[in-house]
């Protein structure tokens, strides 16, 4: 009997990958229906047909073809994550760049307003010692003042005012006095600017650690963002690997079933044997190889599929 020959004419493939491993699937059936419907040898009777032995290789062929078109599936699929993931990780490296310029630009502005802030508590301190001293020289005033109250009564003696002092002690008085007002009110604006210069610090301060804290959280997103492209990259290479190696043992095995179902049958035995079975080892061998990577969990394959790699 001749062997059941599959041809895939132009536009008759369904483009829907569900549908597309459907229709290989039940070409595949077909073929091996086919093989199951034929009646078993007897004892001593010649081997089977060269058809018989044929169409076991065209089921293999679409098997083939079906495991063929998950992979490149998963290519695409692997390809359109690694994009959508490279973008992503783009966006969170540009977040992260941006963090850091901000807590550079929090850690200048800090450095200037703690210098800043030093330079008016100096300042403050440098007013709290001028009042420190001026009260030291009222209060020495004051004692000469006591001191010399029994001779106030020389100030009405001529020629007796040089011991006339409490005058001029009470208006040095008077003057430290004034002073010493003035360094108060100079001490108060002082201190309101340096209080003020202290608060926008100690904001600062908590703004830069909302930046620490924020930038944080961003590096533990690059981390994460980084170790998930690397394990896309892994699945995209292997599979993009297992792709190329299954379509050129199945480029091979198709170029080669083409040429012995265009020969006679009686003679196709001796091609198939001397060609067919070292070709059709190899492709069963990267078929199997291509299922391994499909069990690597994910959603379910179609049953077209599932089929396929039960069968390699």
């Amino acid at each position: 009997m001749n062997a059941i020959a599959i041809h895939f004419p132009r536009g008759a493939v369904p483009a829907s990958r569900f549908h597309r491993s459907l229709w290989l699937a039940a070409a595949a059936a077909l073929l091996a229906a086919g093989l199951a419907g034929r009646p078993a040898l007897a004892q001593g009777e010649a081997g089977p047909p060269a058809g018989d032995v044929l169409a076991r290789y065209q089921v293999r062929h679409v098997h083939a073809m079906t495991i063929e078109q998950e992979l490149k599936q998963r290519v695409a699929a692997l390809e359109r994550q690694d994009a959508v993931l490279s973008a992503q990780s783009t966006q969170l490296q540009q977040r992260l760049g941006d963090s850091l310029k901000r807590r550079q630009a929090s850690d200048d502005a800090i450095r200037r307003l703690e210098a800043e802030a030093a330079a008016k508590q100096q300042l403050v301190n440098d007013a709290h010692a001028r009042m420190g001293q001026l009260q030291r020289n009222r209060e020495a005033i004051e004692q000469r003042i006591r001191d010399n109250k029994d001779k106030e009564w020389t100030c009405y003696v001529p020629f007796a005012q040089i011991y006339c002092l409490a005058a001029d002690l009470i208006g040095q008085r008077n003057a430290l006095g004034e002073q010493w007002r003035q360094v108060v009110v100079h001490l108060q604006a002082l201190e309101r600017e340096s209080a003020h210069a202290n608060a926008r610090l100690a904001e600062l301060r908590r703004e830069r650690q909302a930046v620490d804290a924020e930038r944080g959280r961003v590096q533990v997103e690059v981390d994460a963002s980084v170790q998930r492209l690397k394990v896309v990259h892994a699945e995209l290479a292997s599979s993009r690997e297992a792709h190329q190696r299954h379509r050129t043992s199945l480029d091979s095995f198709s170029t080669e079933l083409k040429l012995v179902e265009t020969l006679p049958p009686s003679e196709r035995a001796g091609v198939i044997e001397r060609r067919m079975t070292r070709l059709d080892a190899q492709l069963a061998s990267e078929m199997g190889q291509a299922c391994t990577l499909f069990t690597g969990g994910g959603a379910p394959l179609p049953e077209p599929v599932r089929q396929a790699c039960t069968l390699v």
